[in-house]
Protein backbone atom coordinates (compact mmCIF):
# COMPACT_ATOMS: atom_id res chain seq x y z
CA UNK A 1 0.00 0.00 0.00
CA UNK A 2 1.69 3.33 -1.25
CA UNK A 3 1.48 5.99 1.93
CA UNK A 4 2.59 8.90 -0.98
CA UNK A 5 4.44 11.76 0.02
CA UNK A 6 1.59 13.58 2.26
CA UNK A 7 0.48 11.11 4.62
CA UNK A 8 2.37 11.05 8.54
CA UNK A 9 4.96 8.44 8.91
CA UNK A 10 3.55 6.22 11.16
CA UNK A 11 5.98 4.76 13.95
CA UNK A 12 7.01 0.52 14.58
CA UNK A 13 4.63 1.24 17.74
CA UNK A 14 1.54 2.51 15.70
CA UNK A 15 1.89 -0.17 13.12
CA UNK A 16 1.69 -2.27 15.81
CA UNK A 17 -0.82 -1.80 18.00
CA UNK A 18 -2.79 -1.59 15.04
CA UNK A 19 -2.35 -4.89 13.68
CA UNK A 20 -2.94 -6.34 17.22
CA UNK A 21 -6.35 -4.49 17.40
CA UNK A 22 -7.33 -5.77 13.74
CA UNK A 23 -6.10 -9.26 14.25
CA UNK A 24 -5.89 -9.82 10.95
CA UNK A 25 -2.34 -8.86 10.45
CA UNK A 26 0.62 -10.36 12.27
CA UNK A 27 2.92 -7.32 11.05
CA UNK A 28 3.65 -4.38 8.75
CA UNK A 29 6.70 -2.22 7.81
CA UNK A 30 7.57 0.59 5.81
CA UNK A 31 10.01 -0.03 3.06
CA UNK A 32 12.35 2.86 1.49
CA UNK A 33 9.77 3.57 -1.03
CA UNK A 34 7.26 4.39 1.64
CA UNK A 35 4.85 1.51 0.86
CA UNK A 36 3.30 -0.04 3.47
CA UNK A 37 3.70 -3.85 3.67
CA UNK A 38 1.39 -6.15 5.74
CA UNK A 39 1.82 -9.55 6.67
CA UNK A 40 -1.62 -11.48 6.99
CA UNK A 41 -2.46 -13.89 9.76
CA UNK A 42 -3.08 -16.62 7.60
CA UNK A 43 -5.38 -18.92 10.24
CA UNK A 44 -7.33 -16.34 10.71
CA UNK A 45 -7.50 -15.33 7.01
CA UNK A 46 -8.38 -18.76 6.29
CA UNK A 47 -11.19 -19.18 9.02
CA UNK A 48 -12.79 -15.46 8.14
CA UNK A 49 -12.55 -15.84 4.08
CA UNK A 50 -14.26 -19.42 4.13
CA UNK A 51 -16.80 -18.43 7.20
CA UNK A 52 -18.03 -15.49 4.27
CA UNK A 53 -18.21 -17.88 1.55
CA UNK A 54 -19.98 -20.33 3.30
CA UNK A 55 -22.24 -18.14 5.03
CA UNK A 56 -23.22 -16.31 1.78
CA UNK A 57 -25.75 -16.95 -0.27
CA UNK A 58 -26.25 -20.29 -2.10
CA UNK A 59 -26.33 -18.87 -5.62
CA UNK A 60 -23.04 -16.23 -4.98
CA UNK A 61 -20.78 -17.77 -2.46
CA UNK A 62 -19.96 -14.81 -0.31
CA UNK A 63 -19.91 -12.16 -2.96
CA UNK A 64 -22.45 -9.84 -2.87
CA UNK A 65 -21.65 -7.28 -5.17
CA UNK A 66 -22.14 -3.72 -5.01
CA UNK A 67 -24.35 -2.02 -2.15
CA UNK A 68 -24.59 1.36 -3.94
CA UNK A 69 -28.52 1.64 -5.30
CA UNK A 70 -28.27 0.25 -8.82
CA UNK A 71 -29.91 1.92 -11.98
CA UNK A 72 -32.40 -0.28 -13.90
CA UNK A 73 -31.07 -2.16 -17.13
CA UNK A 74 -32.70 -3.38 -20.51
CA UNK A 75 -30.99 -5.35 -22.49
CA UNK A 76 -31.52 -6.41 -25.93
CA UNK A 77 -29.82 -7.80 -29.48
CA UNK A 78 -29.85 -6.71 -32.56
CA UNK A 79 -29.22 -9.09 -35.80
CA UNK A 80 -29.43 -9.24 -39.26
CA UNK A 81 -28.97 -12.44 -40.99
CA UNK A 82 -25.69 -11.83 -43.66
CA UNK A 83 -26.88 -14.31 -45.86
CA UNK A 84 -28.72 -13.17 -49.47
CA UNK A 85 -31.08 -14.97 -51.41
CA UNK A 86 -31.66 -13.02 -54.41
CA UNK A 87 -32.61 -9.74 -53.48
CA UNK A 88 -33.99 -10.51 -50.11
CA UNK A 89 -32.07 -10.69 -46.59
CA UNK A 90 -32.62 -14.29 -44.82
CA UNK A 91 -33.76 -14.20 -41.43
CA UNK A 92 -33.95 -17.50 -39.26
CA UNK A 93 -37.48 -18.72 -38.51
CA UNK A 94 -36.28 -21.14 -36.02
CA UNK A 95 -33.60 -22.11 -33.66
CA UNK A 96 -31.93 -24.83 -36.09
CA UNK A 97 -31.19 -21.79 -38.50
CA UNK A 98 -28.88 -20.33 -36.58
CA UNK A 99 -25.36 -19.31 -37.33
CA UNK A 100 -22.85 -19.85 -34.47
CA UNK A 101 -21.94 -16.02 -34.83
CA UNK A 102 -25.79 -14.90 -34.56
CA UNK A 103 -25.78 -17.83 -31.92
CA UNK A 104 -22.88 -16.02 -30.03
CA UNK A 105 -24.94 -12.53 -30.05
CA UNK A 106 -27.98 -13.73 -28.59
CA UNK A 107 -25.66 -15.63 -26.16
CA UNK A 108 -24.09 -12.50 -24.87
CA UNK A 109 -27.65 -10.67 -24.17
CA UNK A 110 -28.82 -13.64 -22.19
CA UNK A 111 -25.76 -14.05 -19.92
CA UNK A 112 -25.34 -10.54 -19.78
CA UNK A 113 -28.88 -10.21 -18.38
CA UNK A 114 -28.42 -13.21 -15.94
CA UNK A 115 -25.06 -11.96 -14.14
CA UNK A 116 -27.07 -8.75 -13.57
CA UNK A 117 -30.03 -10.58 -12.54
CA UNK A 118 -27.83 -12.71 -10.64
CA UNK A 119 -25.48 -10.21 -8.87
CA UNK A 120 -29.07 -8.34 -7.81
CA UNK A 121 -29.57 -5.60 -10.28
CA UNK A 122 -32.68 -4.99 -11.86
CA UNK A 123 -32.51 -5.67 -15.49
CA UNK A 124 -34.85 -6.99 -18.24
CA UNK A 125 -34.46 -8.62 -21.82
CA UNK A 126 -35.85 -7.26 -24.98
CA UNK A 127 -35.40 -7.36 -28.40
CA UNK A 128 -35.27 -4.81 -31.19
CA UNK A 129 -36.32 -5.76 -34.33
CA UNK A 130 -36.99 -4.05 -38.06
CA UNK A 131 -39.67 -4.97 -40.38
CA UNK A 132 -39.20 -8.23 -41.00
CA UNK A 133 -39.34 -11.63 -38.02
CA UNK A 134 -37.48 -11.03 -34.88
CA UNK A 135 -34.57 -13.55 -34.85
CA UNK A 136 -34.53 -13.61 -30.96
CA UNK A 137 -38.11 -13.77 -30.95
CA UNK A 138 -38.01 -16.81 -33.27
CA UNK A 139 -35.50 -18.22 -31.35
CA UNK A 140 -37.63 -18.08 -28.11
CA UNK A 141 -41.19 -18.97 -29.15
CA UNK A 142 -41.07 -21.10 -32.38
CA UNK A 143 -42.98 -24.40 -31.40
CA UNK A 144 -41.97 -26.57 -34.41
CA UNK A 145 -38.77 -27.61 -32.97
CA UNK A 146 -38.70 -26.41 -29.47
CA UNK A 147 -38.81 -29.88 -27.96
CA UNK A 148 -35.89 -31.52 -29.76
CA UNK A 149 -33.90 -28.48 -30.59
CA UNK A 150 -30.37 -28.68 -29.42
CA UNK A 151 -30.21 -24.81 -30.12
CA UNK A 152 -33.25 -24.11 -28.11
CA UNK A 153 -32.51 -26.36 -24.88
CA UNK A 154 -29.17 -24.92 -24.56
CA UNK A 155 -30.45 -21.03 -25.03
CA UNK A 156 -33.63 -22.26 -22.68
CA UNK A 157 -30.92 -22.79 -19.79
CA UNK A 158 -31.07 -18.99 -19.05
CA UNK A 159 -33.92 -18.31 -17.27
CA UNK A 160 -35.53 -14.30 -18.25
CA UNK A 161 -37.86 -14.22 -16.00
CA UNK A 162 -37.57 -10.53 -16.39
CA UNK A 163 -38.77 -9.18 -20.28
CA UNK A 164 -39.67 -6.15 -21.79
CA UNK A 165 -41.52 -7.18 -25.39
CA UNK A 166 -42.43 -4.66 -28.07
CA UNK A 167 -45.35 -5.34 -27.61
CA UNK A 168 -46.95 -2.23 -30.57
CA UNK A 169 -47.51 -3.41 -33.78
CA UNK A 170 -44.65 -2.82 -36.20
CA UNK A 171 -46.99 -0.11 -38.61
CA UNK A 172 -48.20 1.39 -35.58
CA UNK A 173 -44.44 1.68 -33.62
CA UNK A 174 -43.51 3.27 -37.13
CA UNK A 175 -46.21 6.05 -37.38
CA UNK A 176 -45.58 7.49 -33.19
CA UNK A 177 -42.19 7.26 -34.13
CA UNK A 178 -42.42 8.93 -38.02
CA UNK A 179 -44.74 11.64 -35.98
CA UNK A 180 -42.15 12.66 -33.20
CA UNK A 181 -39.10 12.68 -35.91
CA UNK A 182 -40.98 15.09 -38.47
CA UNK A 183 -40.95 18.03 -36.54
CA UNK A 184 -37.04 18.92 -35.96
CA UNK A 185 -35.37 21.36 -37.53
CA UNK A 186 -32.52 18.71 -38.19
CA UNK A 187 -34.98 16.98 -40.54
CA UNK A 188 -35.73 18.18 -44.54
CA UNK A 189 -38.47 16.96 -46.22
CA UNK A 190 -38.67 16.60 -50.58
CA UNK A 191 -40.36 14.47 -52.97
CA UNK A 192 -37.79 11.63 -52.26
CA UNK A 193 -38.73 10.89 -48.41
CA UNK A 194 -37.26 12.50 -45.34
CA UNK A 195 -33.47 13.15 -44.02
CA UNK A 196 -31.92 14.13 -40.64
CA UNK A 197 -28.45 15.85 -40.85
CA UNK A 198 -27.10 13.61 -38.49
CA UNK A 199 -23.79 15.48 -39.10
CA UNK A 200 -24.93 18.65 -37.77
CA UNK A 201 -27.19 17.45 -35.11
CA UNK A 202 -23.92 15.21 -33.04
CA UNK A 203 -21.76 18.42 -34.20
CA UNK A 204 -24.11 20.82 -32.15
CA UNK A 205 -25.26 18.46 -29.36
CA UNK A 206 -21.04 17.32 -28.66
CA UNK A 207 -22.35 13.85 -29.05
CA UNK A 208 -18.83 12.84 -30.96
CA UNK A 209 -18.62 9.17 -29.64
CA UNK A 210 -21.09 7.98 -32.69
CA UNK A 211 -18.86 6.99 -36.16
CA UNK A 212 -17.96 9.72 -37.99
CA UNK A 213 -19.01 8.79 -41.03
CA UNK A 214 -22.40 8.80 -40.12
CA UNK A 215 -23.61 12.25 -42.21
CA UNK A 216 -27.44 11.96 -43.27
CA UNK A 217 -29.80 9.46 -42.15
CA UNK A 218 -32.57 8.52 -44.24
CA UNK A 219 -36.07 8.32 -42.12
CA UNK A 220 -38.74 7.42 -44.98
CA UNK A 221 -38.38 7.01 -48.76
CA UNK A 222 -40.56 9.19 -50.95
CA UNK A 223 -43.84 6.59 -50.15
CA UNK A 224 -44.00 7.62 -47.05
CA UNK A 225 -42.63 4.15 -45.61
CA UNK A 226 -39.82 3.81 -43.08
CA UNK A 227 -36.12 3.20 -44.00
CA UNK A 228 -34.01 0.43 -42.43
CA UNK A 229 -32.65 2.98 -40.05
CA UNK A 230 -36.23 4.59 -39.29
CA UNK A 231 -37.82 1.29 -38.45
CA UNK A 232 -34.90 0.23 -35.70
CA UNK A 233 -35.40 3.97 -34.33
CA UNK A 234 -38.89 3.17 -33.94
CA UNK A 235 -38.85 -0.16 -32.08
CA UNK A 236 -35.85 1.58 -29.77
CA UNK A 237 -38.25 4.61 -29.60
CA UNK A 238 -41.03 2.43 -28.68
CA UNK A 239 -38.80 0.95 -25.82
CA UNK A 240 -37.15 3.99 -24.78
CA UNK A 241 -40.25 6.05 -24.61
CA UNK A 242 -42.23 3.81 -22.23
CA UNK A 243 -39.33 2.48 -20.07
CA UNK A 244 -38.69 6.78 -19.18
CA UNK A 245 -42.72 7.00 -19.06
CA UNK A 246 -42.53 4.24 -15.75
CA UNK A 247 -39.63 5.74 -14.31
CA UNK A 248 -37.83 2.99 -15.13
CA UNK A 249 -34.27 2.12 -17.27
CA UNK A 250 -31.78 4.19 -17.40
CA UNK A 251 -29.63 2.35 -19.55
CA UNK A 252 -30.32 0.23 -22.38
CA UNK A 253 -27.62 -2.17 -23.53
CA UNK A 254 -27.55 -3.66 -27.25
CA UNK A 255 -26.07 -6.59 -28.39
CA UNK A 256 -24.75 -6.67 -31.88
CA UNK A 257 -22.30 -7.75 -34.50
CA UNK A 258 -19.65 -5.23 -36.17
CA UNK A 259 -21.50 -5.32 -39.53
CA UNK A 260 -24.51 -4.13 -37.91
CA UNK A 261 -23.01 -1.32 -35.70
CA UNK A 262 -23.43 1.40 -38.25
CA UNK A 263 -27.32 1.06 -38.99
CA UNK A 264 -27.73 0.36 -35.12
CA UNK A 265 -25.90 3.34 -34.56
CA UNK A 266 -27.80 5.45 -37.88
CA UNK A 267 -30.94 4.50 -36.01
CA UNK A 268 -29.71 5.51 -32.06
CA UNK A 269 -29.13 9.16 -33.37
CA UNK A 270 -32.59 8.91 -34.64
CA UNK A 271 -34.22 8.40 -31.29
CA UNK A 272 -31.70 11.27 -29.75
CA UNK A 273 -33.32 13.47 -32.30
CA UNK A 274 -36.68 12.08 -31.68
CA UNK A 275 -36.03 13.14 -27.91
CA UNK A 276 -35.20 16.50 -28.23
CA UNK A 277 -38.33 17.70 -29.87
CA UNK A 278 -40.51 15.42 -27.66
CA UNK A 279 -39.71 15.67 -24.04
CA UNK A 280 -40.60 12.77 -21.61
CA UNK A 281 -41.93 12.33 -18.18
CA UNK A 282 -38.29 11.75 -17.40
CA UNK A 283 -34.90 11.17 -19.31
CA UNK A 284 -34.47 8.74 -22.04
CA UNK A 285 -32.25 5.84 -20.91
CA UNK A 286 -28.81 5.66 -22.47
CA UNK A 287 -27.96 4.06 -25.41
CA UNK A 288 -24.78 1.84 -24.87
CA UNK A 289 -23.60 -1.16 -28.04
CA UNK A 290 -21.96 -4.11 -27.25
CA UNK A 291 -20.27 -5.50 -30.38
CA UNK A 292 -19.29 -9.03 -31.13
CA UNK A 293 -17.02 -10.65 -34.01
CA UNK A 294 -17.83 -13.36 -36.08
CA UNK A 295 -16.49 -16.87 -35.23
CA UNK A 296 -14.54 -18.79 -38.18
CA UNK A 297 -15.10 -22.20 -37.84
CA UNK A 298 -12.49 -24.23 -39.67
CA UNK A 299 -12.10 -28.14 -39.89
CA UNK A 300 -8.76 -29.88 -38.96
CA UNK A 301 -7.26 -28.88 -42.71
CA UNK A 302 -7.92 -25.06 -41.97
CA UNK A 303 -10.77 -24.85 -44.39
CA UNK A 304 -13.19 -22.51 -43.30
CA UNK A 305 -16.72 -23.44 -43.17
CA UNK A 306 -18.59 -19.57 -43.37
CA UNK A 307 -22.05 -19.06 -41.39
CA UNK A 308 -21.67 -22.26 -39.46
CA UNK A 309 -24.78 -23.62 -38.23
CA UNK A 310 -24.93 -23.51 -34.37
CA UNK A 311 -26.62 -26.57 -33.92
CA UNK A 312 -24.00 -28.47 -36.09
CA UNK A 313 -21.57 -27.24 -33.89
CA UNK A 314 -23.53 -28.32 -30.38
CA UNK A 315 -24.15 -32.18 -32.29
CA UNK A 316 -19.87 -31.79 -33.01
CA UNK A 317 -19.53 -31.11 -29.29
CA UNK A 318 -22.36 -33.76 -28.05
CA UNK A 319 -20.33 -36.44 -30.45
CA UNK A 320 -17.08 -35.51 -29.28
CA UNK A 321 -17.59 -35.69 -25.23
CA UNK A 322 -19.87 -39.26 -26.06
CA UNK A 323 -16.31 -40.29 -27.76
CA UNK A 324 -14.46 -38.96 -24.46
CA UNK A 325 -16.91 -40.80 -22.08
CA UNK A 326 -16.80 -44.17 -24.09
CA UNK A 327 -12.82 -44.54 -23.65
CA UNK A 328 -13.40 -43.69 -19.83
CA UNK A 329 -16.09 -46.11 -19.64
CA UNK A 330 -18.35 -48.15 -21.98
CA UNK A 331 -21.91 -48.28 -24.61
CA UNK A 332 -23.57 -49.76 -21.34
CA UNK A 333 -22.66 -46.92 -19.55
CA UNK A 334 -23.42 -44.23 -21.87
CA UNK A 335 -26.61 -45.51 -22.23
CA UNK A 336 -28.05 -44.76 -18.38
CA UNK A 337 -30.13 -41.90 -18.09
CA UNK A 338 -27.58 -39.88 -16.10
CA UNK A 339 -24.42 -40.66 -18.09
CA UNK A 340 -26.61 -38.95 -21.55
CA UNK A 341 -27.48 -35.81 -18.70
CA UNK A 342 -23.83 -35.60 -18.14
CA UNK A 343 -22.75 -35.39 -21.23
CA UNK A 344 -25.57 -32.85 -22.53
CA UNK A 345 -24.05 -30.91 -19.41
CA UNK A 346 -20.95 -30.92 -20.46
CA UNK A 347 -21.22 -30.47 -23.97
CA UNK A 348 -23.29 -27.17 -22.83
CA UNK A 349 -20.41 -26.08 -21.00
CA UNK A 350 -18.26 -26.56 -23.61
CA UNK A 351 -20.14 -24.17 -25.82
CA UNK A 352 -20.63 -21.85 -23.42
CA UNK A 353 -16.99 -21.31 -22.61
CA UNK A 354 -15.88 -21.11 -26.41
CA UNK A 355 -18.06 -18.65 -27.11
CA UNK A 356 -18.00 -16.75 -23.63
CA UNK A 357 -14.30 -17.06 -22.78
CA UNK A 358 -12.95 -14.45 -25.55
CA UNK A 359 -13.85 -10.75 -25.34
CA UNK A 360 -17.53 -10.22 -27.63
CA UNK A 361 -15.60 -7.32 -29.98
CA UNK A 362 -12.64 -10.04 -30.46
CA UNK A 363 -13.21 -12.92 -33.28
CA UNK A 364 -13.46 -16.58 -32.07
CA UNK A 365 -11.44 -19.15 -34.21
CA UNK A 366 -13.30 -22.33 -33.89
CA UNK A 367 -12.36 -26.10 -34.87
CA UNK A 368 -14.13 -29.03 -35.43
CA UNK A 369 -12.33 -32.52 -36.56
CA UNK A 370 -13.28 -33.61 -39.66
CA UNK A 371 -12.84 -37.07 -39.05
CA UNK A 372 -14.60 -38.79 -35.98
CA UNK A 373 -11.24 -40.33 -34.86
CA UNK A 374 -9.43 -36.89 -34.14
CA UNK A 375 -12.74 -35.84 -31.54
CA UNK A 376 -11.25 -37.61 -28.78
CA UNK A 377 -7.81 -35.78 -28.35
CA UNK A 378 -9.31 -31.99 -28.62
CA UNK A 379 -9.03 -30.27 -25.24
CA UNK A 380 -11.64 -28.48 -23.63
CA UNK A 381 -11.88 -25.75 -20.70
CA UNK A 382 -15.05 -26.38 -20.03
CA UNK A 383 -15.24 -30.00 -19.75
CA UNK A 384 -11.73 -29.21 -17.65
CA UNK A 385 -14.02 -26.88 -15.19
CA UNK A 386 -16.86 -29.06 -14.70
CA UNK A 387 -13.99 -32.65 -14.17
CA UNK A 388 -12.62 -30.92 -10.79
CA UNK A 389 -15.99 -29.55 -9.18
CA UNK A 390 -17.39 -33.03 -9.94
CA UNK A 391 -13.71 -34.89 -8.40
CA UNK A 392 -14.69 -32.11 -5.48
CA UNK A 393 -18.30 -32.81 -4.70
CA UNK A 394 -16.92 -36.55 -5.17
CA UNK A 395 -14.95 -35.68 -2.63
CA UNK A 396 -17.13 -34.25 -0.03
CA UNK A 397 -19.94 -36.72 -0.52
CA UNK A 398 -17.20 -39.37 0.25
CA UNK A 399 -16.65 -37.43 3.54
CA UNK A 400 -20.29 -37.34 4.48
CA UNK A 401 -20.51 -40.67 3.91
CA UNK A 402 -17.65 -41.60 5.68
CA UNK A 403 -19.11 -40.00 8.68
CA UNK A 404 -22.64 -41.18 8.17
CA UNK A 405 -20.49 -45.10 8.80
CA UNK A 406 -18.60 -43.48 12.05
CA UNK A 407 -15.34 -43.41 10.17
CA UNK A 408 -14.77 -39.76 10.49
CA UNK A 409 -16.02 -37.41 12.68
CA UNK A 410 -18.48 -34.73 11.88
CA UNK A 411 -16.99 -31.46 10.88
CA UNK A 412 -17.19 -29.22 13.91
CA UNK A 413 -18.37 -25.64 14.29
CA UNK A 414 -15.76 -23.70 11.87
CA UNK A 415 -14.43 -21.59 15.11
CA UNK A 416 -13.09 -24.99 16.59
CA UNK A 417 -10.80 -25.81 13.05
CA UNK A 418 -7.59 -25.10 13.32
CA UNK A 419 -6.39 -23.90 9.90
CA UNK A 420 -2.76 -23.07 11.22
CA UNK A 421 -2.84 -26.83 9.78
CA UNK A 422 -3.08 -25.44 6.04
CA UNK A 423 1.03 -24.54 6.28
CA UNK A 424 0.68 -26.10 2.60
CA UNK A 425 1.79 -22.64 0.05
CA UNK A 426 -0.92 -24.22 -2.10
CA UNK A 427 -4.10 -24.27 -0.05
CA UNK A 428 -2.79 -20.27 1.06
CA UNK A 429 -2.05 -19.85 -3.06
CA UNK A 430 -5.92 -21.29 -3.32
CA UNK A 431 -7.60 -18.99 -0.82
CA UNK A 432 -5.15 -15.80 -1.73
CA UNK A 433 -4.64 -15.45 -5.83
CA UNK A 434 -8.74 -17.13 -6.08
CA UNK A 435 -10.98 -17.47 -3.38
CA UNK A 436 -10.28 -13.98 -2.37
CA UNK A 437 -10.52 -12.40 -5.63
CA UNK A 438 -13.44 -14.00 -7.29
CA UNK A 439 -15.89 -10.71 -5.65
CA UNK A 440 -13.32 -8.69 -7.43
CA UNK A 441 -13.45 -10.57 -10.59
CA UNK A 442 -17.53 -10.19 -10.12
CA UNK A 443 -17.22 -6.79 -9.85
CA UNK A 444 -14.93 -5.72 -12.87
CA UNK A 445 -17.69 -7.69 -14.58
CA UNK A 446 -21.00 -5.95 -14.09
CA UNK A 447 -18.87 -2.61 -13.52
CA UNK A 448 -17.73 -2.94 -16.89
CA UNK A 449 -21.29 -2.66 -18.26
CA UNK A 450 -23.04 -0.90 -15.42
CA UNK A 451 -21.00 2.05 -14.69
CA UNK A 452 -19.68 2.93 -18.34
CA UNK A 453 -20.59 5.88 -20.15
CA UNK A 454 -19.11 5.39 -23.44
CA UNK A 455 -21.32 4.51 -26.48
CA UNK A 456 -19.34 0.95 -27.04
CA UNK A 457 -19.07 -0.61 -23.11
CA UNK A 458 -16.95 -3.76 -22.51
CA UNK A 459 -18.08 -6.95 -21.51
CA UNK A 460 -15.65 -8.64 -19.92
CA UNK A 461 -17.23 -12.23 -18.72
CA UNK A 462 -13.82 -13.96 -20.39
CA UNK A 463 -12.70 -12.56 -16.57
CA UNK A 464 -15.10 -15.40 -15.18
CA UNK A 465 -13.75 -18.03 -17.44
CA UNK A 466 -10.54 -17.56 -16.94
CA UNK A 467 -11.02 -17.35 -13.30
CA UNK A 468 -12.53 -21.44 -13.40
CA UNK A 469 -9.81 -22.11 -15.57
CA UNK A 470 -7.31 -20.85 -13.27
CA UNK A 471 -9.29 -22.06 -10.10
CA UNK A 472 -9.43 -25.70 -11.71
CA UNK A 473 -6.02 -25.73 -12.64
CA UNK A 474 -4.52 -24.77 -9.06
CA UNK A 475 -7.11 -27.27 -7.27
CA UNK A 476 -6.27 -30.48 -9.92
CA UNK A 477 -2.16 -29.71 -9.48
CA UNK A 478 -3.19 -29.70 -5.04
CA UNK A 479 -5.67 -33.05 -5.23
CA UNK A 480 -3.36 -34.53 -7.34
CA UNK A 481 -0.47 -34.19 -4.97
CA UNK A 482 -2.39 -33.90 -1.09
CA UNK A 483 -4.03 -36.47 -0.09
CA UNK A 484 -7.09 -34.85 2.03
CA UNK A 485 -9.26 -37.95 3.05
CA UNK A 486 -6.07 -39.43 5.19
CA UNK A 487 -6.42 -42.24 7.77
CA UNK A 488 -8.81 -41.77 10.37
CA UNK A 489 -6.22 -41.50 13.11
CA UNK A 490 -6.98 -38.83 15.78
CA UNK A 491 -3.84 -37.08 15.03
CA UNK A 492 -5.12 -36.48 11.67
CA UNK A 493 -8.57 -35.70 12.13
CA UNK A 494 -7.86 -31.66 12.61
CA UNK A 495 -6.16 -31.39 9.55
CA UNK A 496 -8.74 -33.06 7.73
CA UNK A 497 -11.58 -30.84 8.88
CA UNK A 498 -9.13 -27.86 7.65
CA UNK A 499 -8.63 -29.34 4.45
CA UNK A 500 -12.45 -30.07 3.93
CA UNK A 501 -13.56 -27.03 4.81
CA UNK A 502 -11.01 -25.44 2.76
CA UNK A 503 -12.71 -27.68 -0.49
CA UNK A 504 -15.93 -27.14 0.16
CA UNK A 505 -15.36 -23.42 -0.01
CA UNK A 506 -13.60 -23.88 -3.21
CA UNK A 507 -16.34 -26.13 -4.20
CA UNK A 508 -19.23 -23.01 -3.01
CA UNK A 509 -16.84 -20.68 -5.35
CA UNK A 510 -17.18 -22.55 -8.10
CA UNK A 511 -20.77 -23.24 -8.40
CA UNK A 512 -21.47 -19.45 -7.54
CA UNK A 513 -19.06 -18.47 -11.00
CA UNK A 514 -20.74 -21.77 -12.92
CA UNK A 515 -24.20 -20.05 -12.18
CA UNK A 516 -23.19 -16.87 -13.51
CA UNK A 517 -22.54 -18.82 -17.11
CA UNK A 518 -26.66 -20.62 -16.16
CA UNK A 519 -24.21 -24.01 -16.38
CA UNK A 520 -25.26 -26.24 -13.77
CA UNK A 521 -22.41 -28.88 -13.16
CA UNK A 522 -22.99 -32.45 -12.26
CA UNK A 523 -22.32 -33.30 -8.80
CA UNK A 524 -20.68 -36.57 -10.29
CA UNK A 525 -17.76 -38.36 -12.27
Amino acid sequence: ICLGRFLPTPTEEELSAACERCGTFTGARLNPQRQLCLSLNRPITFQRCIQQILDGRPDWGGCHGDTAPQEPIIVTDYITRSRVSGNEVELPGAPHQLSVSEGRIILVKKVLHHVLTVTGRRAAESQVTRNCPDVAEAVLCDSRTAQNCLVQKFLDSFSSPSTVSVEAPAALREEEFLHAIQSSTYISHSHRGSVCDAKRFLHEKGLDAYDDNIHTITVCGEDGAPSQAGSLASSVWDISTRLAGEKSARRVIHATRHSDNFKLQQALVLVEVAGEIQPQPHPLPSQHIILCSDVEVSDDEDRVTKDYLLEDLLKKRQSQMTEAFLIKYDAKTLSEANAQDLVSATTEAVVKFELLSTDPQSKIKLTVPSKASQSSDVRFAGSFVLYNFARLANLVRNFEKACNLGKYPSLPDISLVDFSLLTDEEEWSILFRHLLQFPLVVREVTSSVCQSRALRCQFKLKKICQFLTQLSHCVSTYYSRVKILMAPEPHLIPLIHARLLLITAVKRTMYSALQLLAIEPPQQL
